[in-house]
């Protein structure tokens, strides 16, 4: 422990440092400047809180569903939801069934050990990648039901190297991991791991509820009008690099919605001064002339799960660096979806390619080729009806979970 708790400390120390020239550092260091004393004087001593972890937006996303499924079991629930990452908080520090939202205090021992003591949680829920040992070995000490959910492995992980083995303790101590498929239970099981239950991918079920609740996008129905619509959703600047040429080249049969993953204001300006064609930016849609606009540049974050309603063809940025965003989300809207190829790590990219839906990558003119296959309005309809069968297939995970855990 020794070790890791070395490294924790100088990754903090080194976030501290960047908060000086970077946005989202700064708003990381912010948000936990005299913590424990808010949620001192916050956090009530009768609460019977539900803990759950998440380390940013994507992971609460896979949260969420158990949120609102042990709501229903019981209204009078109230739940502590805690975040690693900005993108994660700011976004949802307003969430409607959490009665407080924090950034996660630095894991130390005695960190853990305070977080715990004013928190006194009933159950502690984690999301997949989040394995912080110091609050892991206390929840154990303190006999707290412990969950790790959405959990999927891989060879690569620290749990298969030799020097993983305080990971695997502390994994093995938790009260039940739900794995998304066999083959991480397989792998779990290679290494002595008896706690471990195949649930699926509670995503699933979150991405069917997004697409059965649609809210409506002020100013859209303008933008949109009847043409077809391909959302670049999540987008980096690697996608950019041949997104942006390829609209400023594009006949008018298509509008375009671009979501870029970082949306700070030099982003937004490098990707206007790369348009040739008419845009409007979000924030601007009610002043500037949306109906006649090709692209429509969303220059905040949080809304792209619901932009997708208005979509026909949906490209999901991630792809080129091994951290593929949602595809799922423009899926459960019927839309054929686009991505690079480095999706290893995303079994549910492989399975829709093999769907007929999911259409991988590898640079910008094969992008130019997907695209002419996809001008066929048969074609896109098809893969469209697939993308919602795949989906709907797959759901289930969310109260499998919940019938084990809530009895």
């Amino acid at each position: 422990m020794f070790f890791y708790n070395l490294v924790v400390s100088l990754y903090h120390f080194g976030i501290r440092i960047a908060a000086f020239s970077n946005t989202k550092a700064a708003k990381w260091v912010a948000g936990r400047k005299s913590l424990m004393h808010r949620m001192e004087s916050e956090i009530g001593d009768e609460d019977n809180l539900i803990w759950m972890h998440c380390a940013s937006l994507g992971e609460f996303e896979q949260g969420r569903p158990i949120i609102e499924r042990l709501k229903q079991q019981d209204s009078g629930l109230k739940f502590l939801i805690t975040f690693f990452s900005p993108s994660g908080y700011e976004v949802r520090k307003d969430y409607e069934y959490a009665s407080y939202v924090y950034y996660l205090p630095q894991d130390s021992g005695a960190n853990a050990q305070k977080f715990l003591q004013i928190v006194k949680p009933r159950m502690a829920i984690f999301v997949k990648y989040e394995y912080w040992l110091n609050y892991l070995n206390q929840l154990k000490q303190l006999e707290i039901p412990t969950y790790l959910i959405s959990a999927r492995f891989r060879e690569d992980q620290i749990f298969f190297k030799w020097y993983g083995g305080v990971f695997r303790k502390a994994i093995a101590a938790l009260d039940k991991v739900f794995m998304q498929d066999e083959t991480s239970q397989l792998l779990a099981k290679s290494i002595g791991l008896t706690n471990t239950v195949v649930s699926g991918d509670t995503r699933y079920d979150r991405v069917r509820e997004t697409a059965r609740n649609v809210v409506e996008v002020v100013g859209l129905d303008n933008f949109v009008k009847d043409e077809t619509v391909f959302i670049g959703g999540s987008t980096w600047p690697v996608d950019e690099q041949f997104l942006l040429p390829y609209i400023n080249r594009s006949s008018n049969k298509l509008k375009f919605i671009l979501a870029p993953h970082e949306v700070d204001e030099q982003h937004i300006e490098e990707i206007e001064r790369s348009l040739n064609v008419p845009f409007v930016r979000y924030s601007e849609i009610n002043k500037g002339d949306a109906e006649n606009a090709r692209v429509l540049i969303i220059d905040n974050i949080g809304m792209l799960s619901n932009l997708y309603q208005y979509g026909h063809i949906a490209y999901v940025g991630g792809g080129f660096t091994g951290a593929l965003h949602n595809i799922l989300e423009p899926a459960a809207f019927g839309m054929p979806v686009i991505y690079g190829p480095k999706f290893n790590k995303f079994p549910e990219a492989a399975a829709l390619i093999e769907a007929g839906a999911g259409f991988s990558i590898t640079d910008g003119l094969d992008f130019i080729k997907r695209m002419a296959f996809l001008e066929d309005a048969f074609v896109v309809k098809i893969a469209a009806e697939v993308s919602r069968q795949f989906v709907k297939t797959q759901g289930g995970a969310s109260d499998t979970i919940v019938n084990s855990i809530w009895k």
